[in-house]
């Protein structure tokens, strides 16, 4: 049985989770880079504790290359 915190932090997780994959797609439109398609994977077979700072990794790259 699941207690009502554990069911919140789990809820709040998904979120989390559902967020950041619609904001990684959005970011891949805008800066054009194809290694986002490694964010996503290691976030679901991993976790999303690794595939989030990831992203953030590739994004800084990208714009640091870009610009």
């Amino acid at each position: 049985m699941q207690s009502a915190i554990t069911t919140s932090v789990l809820f709040d997780l998904l979120i989390a989770f559902a967020t950041f994959n619609v904001r990684l797609c959005v970011e891949r439109r805008t800066l054009g880079t194809r290694n986002f398609i490694i964010c996503i994977l290691v976030s679901r077979l991993v976790a999303f504790a690794a595939g989030f700072p990831l992203f953030l990794f590739f994004r800084e790259r990208q714009k640091q290359l870009g610009h």
